[in-house]
């Protein structure tokens, strides 16, 4: 695994990038991350993961220690998945701009990628896999953003504006996209961007 660090200002981000993996293994990856996303991660058996990825249990386990090791590989994914969305937003330096592409981050997730994300949202409910931290640097260069534009209480207002773009996204992962236009075409005009 290789750990990349790139510093904005007061902000850090660290990208991991994986090594190749097997075919077999992707596969079982891909599946797990479906089936996760779909009915949780309790309720998912390493037995059925093996039924639906067409291989023997004994494969995931010669891949991974065990269900738990499996869901950290997935996890681990995390910065380099955010960081596709969030590098261009910690790169500008509009303040205008930073809130513009923070809002408008909701819909350049793929439907292919939401999966992913649900089962994101479904580990935020589990103390032992969630970690909140992740969204700090978008926090922070919102609070910057909002500290630019002179609002009084800037730091409120990004978690303010952090808190509802999560929700959205969380929305978004389950119903689509279409029925959260209003309500982020409202976040673009109270901050008029």
């Amino acid at each position: 695994m290789v750990i990349l660090a790139k510093s904005y200002a007061n902000l850090s981000f660290i990208f991991v990038a994986t090594n190749e993996m097997t075919e077999k293994k992707a596969r079982i990856l891909e599946v797990a991350l479906r089936l996760f996303a779909l009915d949780g991660f309790n309720a998912v058996s390493t037995k059925r993961i093996a039924l639906e990825a067409d291989v023997s249990e004994a494969l995931i386990f010669r891949h991974f220690k065990n269900k738990e090791s499996l869901l950290d590989e997935l996890r681990n994914q995390i910065p380099v998945r955010l960081s596709k969305y969030l590098l261009p937003i910690l790169e500008e330096k509009d303040a205008k701009t930073v809130i513009s592409r923070s809002i408008d981050m909701l819909y350049k997730v793929p439907e292919s990628e939401y999966d992913y994300w649900r089962l994101q949202f479904l580990l935020k409910w589990d103390k032992r896999y969630y970690d909140p931290n992740h969204m700090n640097p978008l926090k922070e260069k919102l609070a910057a953003a909002f500290k630019d534009l002179k609002y009084s209480d800037h730091t409120v207002e990004a978690e303010l504006l952090s808190h509802i773009l999560e929700t959205i996204a969380a929305g978004i992962v389950r119903d689509g996209k279409e029925k959260y236009e209003a309500p982020i075409n409202l976040l673009r005009q109270k901050y008029g961007v």
